[in-house]
């Protein structure tokens, strides 16, 4: 995630030689400054994105790690602003945003209605069956990919009830 601190570890036999030194490369090119076993990158930004490798010395010569691991950043989700939406009271009101850079298992979703998260709204697709006039109001998205949640804007939703005969045909 934007910000956060990436770590990569390694475990080194230093076979009978304990004069080990540690080097790290990213993207084939040697990190300066990077010389322990542990690496880590505090910041986490795009351009640290790569392949990261170890290269372990000691005075018999020294030895790349046949791993690597390779460190992508996360980038931050985002909802696509809703228009207005007008539905008929007792009526079905379904929502389907469009969201950007939102994969894997730690998606979570939550719907807000007036500012407060809806109880059991927590799917891409806000979905609310036999609509009332008290459910008139403001609505919002908000999407977490694991690196934080993020709020979409919020939009209207106007409930129209039925026509009312003022006086009966005579």
């Amino acid at each position: 995630c934007p910000g956060e601190t990436a770590t990569i570890t390694s475990g080194v036999n230093p076979n009978g030689d304990n004069s080990l030194t540690y080097s790290w490369t990213l993207n084939g090119s040697v990190i300066t400054g990077a010389n322990t076993g542990i690496l880590s990158i505090p910041n986490f930004q795009s351009a640290n994105a790569g392949t990261y490798a170890l290269v372990a010395t000691n005075s018999c010569g020294s030895t790349t790690s046949s791993a690597t691991t390779t460190l992508q950043l996360q980038p931050t989700p985002a909802v696509a602003n809703i228009a207005d939406q007008t539905v008929c009271q007792s009526g079905t009101l379904n929502v389907a945003p469009s969201y950007t850079n939102v994969s894997g298992a730690n998606v979570t979703y939550q719907w807000y209605f007036n500012g407060t998260a809806i109880n059991g709204q927590t799917f891409a697709q806000l979905s609310l069956n036999n609509v009332s006039n008290a459910q008139a109001g403001r609505y919002n998205a908000s999407v977490n990919n694991g690196c934080g949640a993020v709020n979409g804007a919020a939009f209207n939703v106007n409930v129209l009830n039925l026509p009312t005969i003022q006086s009966q045909p005579a």
